[in-house]
């Protein structure tokens, strides 16, 4: 049969494999494009030119997966972007690279030219919406029919996470569960909560404290960690089919995104963003970076004194256990304003949670 493809002066190519990874050259020029692309000759078939020139510039063999029918305007003329599945070849030799669809966008992002890169995000925009979708069929495929619509409302609520969580986005990479932010956020939180010794009790507290009314860097963050850890383990439930627990998370998730929504309302992004970083004023909790190192010498220096046991007592116990000897030792360095109690806690707990001195002296 065939194949209908729209006219177009140039014809260009964005190569994908089995991992949804992008094919880009291993230098890459930012004054001119990331993806192939090649002039029309009169009387050569669009298929026939790129898949030749693939085989005779790159020796790359790889099979159509989908021929859009929109073209994209750039400096040189109309462009039309097949999109194509690696077969063959030596990339390496060829002089690219796999990326993944994050890293294409950053690198997208760096172009020169404003019309070159309205045009690179077009091409990208093709195998990204693509990709998402091929990620959305596969997980539908092994869900249960039973679970549909438990899947149906956690990527409604992946929508509402993501608009909070994700204000000033740097790209865009599908929407929903299946979205590269999404997918990649609910990996990492939920390394962070297996690594978090008696989990629940440290939920607890986090929850209890971004519940406090008001506005601050702090208490945006406490929610912000609420959301990700709640999100994470509706997830793992929603997997395990555990129902009453997915619910349950589901439940908080929606009630912390709640109070993410209100602060946000009418604020814009880069104010937003300001403020989580602190803004440009000084204030109490504020440290230089060598301040910080004082501080976590000063833990270490307790946690060697104390002598803990990991199976005896958890990182959360610990770190409420020595807040008031750590205090001690900062305000001999001058530092005993920096931090007020529940702060020095946190500090110290997920100083013991990233560092490997920290958890080898509670062995």
């Amino acid at each position: 049969m065939r194949l209908a493809v729209p006219k177009a002066a140039h014809y260009g190519v964005l190569i994908t494999n089995d991992s949804f990874e992008v094919l880009l050259p291993k230098e890459i020029n930012y004054s001119e494009g990331l993806f192939l692309r090649w002039e029309l000759s009169p009387g050569c078939a669009p298929t026939k030119l790129v898949r030749s020139r693939l085989v005779d510039d790159f020796c790359i063999n790889a099979e159509f997966i989908l021929i859009p029918l929109h073209l994209i305007f750039v400096k040189s003329g109309t462009l039309v972007n097949f999109l194509m599945k690696y077969v063959g070849g030596d990339i390496d030799a060829a002089g690219f690279k796999w990326v993944s669809i994050r890293e294409a966008w950053d690198e997208v992002a760096k172009l020169d030219d404003d019309d070159l890169h309205m045009g690179e995000c077009s091409s990208l925009s093709i195998l990204n919406n693509w990709v998402h979708e091929q990620r959305r069929r596969l997980a539908e495929d092994e869900i249960n029919e039973s679970h549909i619509e438990s899947y149906g409302r956690f990527d409604a609520l992946c929508h509402r996470a993501r608009a909070v969580l994700d204000r000033y986005p740097r790209y865009f990479d599908g929407v929903g569960m299946y979205s590269e932010f999404m997918q990649s956020m609910l990996g990492v939180a939920e390394s962070e909560i297996d690594e978090i010794d008696n989990f629940d009790l440290y939920l607890n507290e986090l929850c209890a404290r971004a519940e406090r009314p008001g506005r601050s860097s702090r208490r945006e963050k406490d929610l912000i960690h609420v959301v990700r850890f709640s999100m994470a383990s509706a997830y793992r439930c929603l997997r395990e089919g555990m129902n009453d627990d997915y619910s349950a998370e589901c439940l908080r998730a929606e009630k912390f995104i709640d109070y993410l929504e209100q602060i946000y309302s009418g604020v814009s992004p880069e104010i937003r963003s300001r403020a989580i970083k602190g803004g440009g004023a000084p204030r109490r909790g504020r440290l230089k970076q060598s301040d910080i190192k004082i501080v976590e010498s000063v833990i270490l220096s307790v946690l060697e004194v104390r002598k803990f046991k990991s199976r005896q007592s958890q990182n959360y116990e610990i770190s409420r256990i020595i807040a008031d000897d750590v205090l001690v030792g900062i305000s001999k360095s001058g530092l005993g304003d920096a931090f007020d109690l529940d702060g020095l806690r946190q500090f110290i707990l997920d100083f013991i949670i990233v560092n490997k001195a920290a958890r080898t002296l509670i062995k």
